[in-house]
């Protein structure tokens, strides 16, 4: 899921990790917000899976590196877990890890192998949220601006305080839709931000 920052993407996949729960499927989401390159993804998938990749493993002829330990633990455990039940792996700011790895060589191979090879596990689905397309790797969906009525009412929600606000009034008012099309850019973000400064300025015109 793509977009700009502020657009909504990790709300949208939120709601979806909320609705697969729901359905009594079991999720993990993963946090990335300055996990930076390879090994950190995978200390944070760790992290979020419970697995303790620090722990020795025999390994024959020779140990492995405490990364290649600990993705194989986490690539284990995720197969473990979706031997019998259906699984959502949900990894929020991809970017992070993916540009912090020093060389296209760990970007593909490391940061976006790790990923392809969890796509291959039975049961298992993926969610992955990204300022960037990242075009070549996923399969995109883009989250742009807010339509009209779903922007105007967003603007009204927090101008009033009331998550359920009728926008009708504001939307009569001369210049209101232009306000929250053209100067918004019915983004998000800059929705919330303009709205909320409602204690500072008497009408949307002041803004």
């Amino acid at each position: 899921v793509c977009g700009a920052p502020g657009i909504g993407k990790t709300s949208v996949c939120r709601e979806v990790v909320r609705r697969w729960s729901g359905a009594g499927k079991d999720s993990v989401t993963v946090a990335l917000r300055g996990a930076h390159g390879h090994e950190a993804l995978v200390a944070r998938l760790a992290e979020s899976l419970g697995v303790d990749a620090a722990a020795p493993v025999a390994a024959p002829g020779g140990g492995r590196s405490p990364y290649a330990e600990a993705r194989k633990r986490v690539l284990d455990d995720l197969r473990g877990r979706c031997e019998s039940r259906e699984l959502l792996l949900y990894l929020d700011n991809f970017e992070d890890p993916y540009h912090a790895s020093a060389s296209s060589r760990e970007k593909d191979g490391e940061t976006v192998g790790l990923v392809r090879e969890c796509s291959k596990i039975a049961n298992l689905s993926e969610l992955i949220s990204s300022r960037d397309r990242l075009d070549g790797l996923f399969s995109p969906v883009d989250l742009g601006a807010l339509g009209r009525g779903d922007s105007e009412a967003l603007f009204a929600s927090y101008w009033f305080g009331e998550p359920e606000h009728d926008a009708a009034g504001l939307g009569a008012e001369e210049g209101f839709s232009d306000f929250v099309r053209l100067r918004l850019g019915s983004h998000p973000l800059s929705i919330i931000l303009a709205a909320s400064q409602r204690g500072r300025v008497g009408s949307f015109q002041e803004l």
